[in-house]
């Protein structure tokens, strides 16, 4: 049983605690936990595998748009977003299953099979999700075993009351996922072991269409945010904004090759905490590679020169609404 208590600053203290503990650097996002999209930002420390982490207790009640927010910050940081949880509507998480929640863009797992994970390079095999629980396999080798074994896909199909259909569309792809009584049914016929671990690194990004948007009322400075979005919609640049993460919009500029431009932060009268709150995101950013430095819109010349303190590009606001045209926002957005 998992009697954990979730939303506490104890339980992200075992979450940051674990992937430290795994090689991981982390940043921790927790300043309010009950709006934050993402709670631990953690990233290893040869700069292969990032992910982006929510805490929450039940993992079918978090709204779709704090989930919706997760997975647009895995997109934009090249990061797997995960959620860790304690139950779902119906029970408990069971240990070593993965809990695929969003159309498979978001995986959800219990604190125990995160540290067999990221501690012990134990993936687990069991996959839950509509339709019940699942195995992965591998469709290639039951090919193989198949043939070898003088077996057709008739006598297969009917063995496993399945579809010939099924058993080719199986046998068509590396990796598949089946229903756990028609993969130990195929580990007795085949005579051999199939079930292949759930390797979440490893899990092809799904691609999700991701909508622009605009500044809502929770934005802060929303006024200020709104007229720099109308800016920006009239020079043709992409925005994405969060309302629920520690940045607070992602530009990709045509003009500069479409590399993401990350601004965390627009501010009128910049303060301590805020500085704070900007050298953690400049540190989230600087270690995933390819992508630019972080900017803070500033209102003043004395705010801007903070940001460079803490290696974040400062924008003045001014420059943004005297801009006539594309090439001066890339100009203003090339600034390092």
């Amino acid at each position: 049983m998992h009697q954990l208590t979730l939303h506490t600053a104890k339980v992200v203290d075992q979450v940051e605690k674990t992937f430290q503990e795994s090689s991981f650097d982390t940043t921790r996002i927790v300043s309010a936990p009950k709006t934050n999209c993402c709670d631990v930002i953690a990233t290893s420390r040869d700069r292969s595998k990032s992910l982006v982490t929510k805490i929450v207790e039940n993992i079918d009640t978090t709204s779709k748009e704090l989930f919706t927010e997760l997975v647009l910050l895995g997109y934009f940081l090249r990061a797997t977003p995960i959620v860790i949880g304690s139950c779902n509507r119906r029970q408990e998480l069971e240990d070593n299953t993965i809990y695929f929640r969003m159309d498979g863009h978001i995986l959800a797992f219990n604190l125990s099979t995160l540290m067999q994970i990221v501690k012990h390079n134990i993936h687990p095999h069991k996959i839950a999700q509509r339709g019940g629980y699942m195995y992965q396999i591998d469709g290639e080798e039951i090919k193989n075993l198949r043939e070898n074994q003088n077996i057709s896909r008739k006598s297969l199909s009917e063995a496993l009351d399945i579809s010939v259909k099924t058993i080719a569309e199986y046998e068509r792809r590396k990796m598949v996922n089946s229903q756990i009584k028609h993969v130990e049914l195929l580990e007795k016929i085949l005579q051999s072991p199939l079930k292949q671990p759930v390797r979440i690194f490893d899990i092809p990004k799904k691609t999700k269409k991701i909508e622009q948007n605009r500044p809502s009322s929770q934005t802060n400075n929303s006024e200020i945010a709104y007229e720099i979005s109308d800016i920006l919609a009239d020079m043709d640049i992409f925005q994405f904004w969060t309302s629920n993460s520690p940045f607070d919009v992602f530009l990709v500029v045509p003009g500069m090759g479409n590399q993401v431009q990350v601004v965390s932060g627009i501010f009128s009268n910049i303060q301590k905490e805020d500085l704070e709150r900007l050298y953690k995101i400049a540190r989230i950013v600087n270690v995933r590679n390819k992508m630019g430095a972080v900017r803070a819109i500033v209102e003043d010349h004395d705010d801007a020169k903070q940001c460079k303190k803490i290696g974040v590009v400062p924008i003045e606001s001014k420059e943004l609404k005297e801009a006539k045209e594309p090439k001066e926002i890339v100009k203003i957005l090339s600034k390092q």
